[in-house]
């Protein structure tokens, strides 16, 4: 469970790690942490009941198996500019500025 939302979790037969992933919009992407809560299918159905009772922290009557803190540094914004734009005007503005030197070294 992410922000009050209950996600899936897809767990490794091999290795036994969980694997958990989820979308949000890009305007509440900010930078934050997460807490990231696994529950096993009597937990989850425990937080569920609690929730639909009306409890208001429903983490006091279900206990996770184990919560996970991922940080967040939020969405990078763009600049109005690629890189290869900018690369690219550079390129031209050397290859004008060599051949202004190449005619006058002609004349």
């Amino acid at each position: 469970m992410i922000n009050s939302q209950i996600h899936h979790v897809a767990t490794s037969e091999e290795t036994s790690k969980y694997q958990v992933s989820w979308q949000s919009d890009h305007s509440d992407d900010g930078s934050q942490t997460f807490d990231v809560h696994i529950y096993d299918e009597e937990g989850i159905a425990s937080y569920r009941s609690a929730v639909e009772g009306g409890n208001s922290s429903p983490h006091t009557t279900a206990k996770p198996l184990f919560t996970v803190n991922h940080y967040h540094q939020g969405v990078s914004k763009k600049t109005p500019f690629s890189a290869e734009t900018i690369l690219l005007l550079a390129s031209i503005a050397a290859l004008y500025y060599a051949t202004v030197l190449k005619g006058q070294f002609k004349s």
